[in-house]
């Protein structure tokens, strides 16, 4: 699990996905079946919100305003 204070946690209904987002400005994507981390964007700015746009894609907002879509 991520070291710094997480903002958000999502579940991907799709698929057996989920993905945390951070204060310190990480979005963390995991594979809950094999209970561990897949992927790792750093935005910079902390992120407050998030949402799966579909199966693969999720758009993430950030505390100035700022959108991020990964």
């Amino acid at each position: 699990s991520p070291n710094e204070g997480i903002s958000l946690i999502k579940f991907n209904k799709q698929s057996n996905q989920l993905f945390t987002i951070t204060w310190s400005g990480k979005l963390h994507i995991y594979d809950i079946e094999l209970f561990k981390e897949i992927k790792e964007f750093n935005f910079g700015s902390p992120l407050i919100s998030g949402c799966w746009i579909n199966s693969e894609l999720i758009l993430c907002g950030s505390i100035d305003g700022k959108l991020f879509l990964s």
